[in-house]
């Protein structure tokens, strides 16, 4: 048997910011209290997809095709959403993202720092400003919100380049 999946939402970069897009259809559902479930639903995914984009640069993700990493918990209390309830949405659902598809729950990090995503959007965000000081390096990215040290910064540099 083929599984198809149908993303939720549509995220396009148009003018040098995010737009989403809603794709779920509802014209098929009869029973009016099913139908009020799955409008809500799109809502706070809705919700959530325009605070994660908020957070992101456009120009950053059209040059590198990375996203910067945040948390569920960071989604949580900027929404005013519980964890579980991003959790449980995230669990299920699919988006597309400039022509990419991406399961939901792969936008959000559990940590940050202790994420393969966040090795990826460190060593590019050093990569691309290689001639800075390590010091300056990290205190760019606590900003961006990942807490790193100036040492560790240093350990990438070495690493990597």
């Amino acid at each position: 048997s083929v599984t198809s999946i149908t993303p939720s939402a549509a995220v396009s970069i148009n003018g040098g910011i995010f737009e989403i897009e809603m794709l779920e259809d509802f014209h098929n559902v009869k029973d009016t209290e099913l139908l009020h479930i799955l409008k809500e639903r799109a809502e706070l995914i809705n919700k959530i997809l325009i605070v994660f984009f908020q957070k992101q640069r456009p120009i950053n993700f059209l040059k590198s095709g990375l996203l910067k990493p945040i948390t569920q918990k960071t989604i949580s209390e900027l929404t005013g959403l519980s964890a579980s309830t991003i959790s449980r949405l995230a669990n299920s659902k699919y988006v597309f993202i400039h022509n990419k598809l991406f399961h939901f729950k792969a936008l959000f990090q559990r940590q940050v720092n202790n994420s393969n995503y966040s090795s990826l959007f460190i060593k590019n965000h050093i990569a691309k400003n290689i001639n800075k000081p390590d010091k300056v390096l990290a205190e760019e990215l606590g900003i961006l919100g990942i807490n790193i040290a100036r040492r560790t910064v240093n350990y990438y540099r070495n690493k990597f380049f």
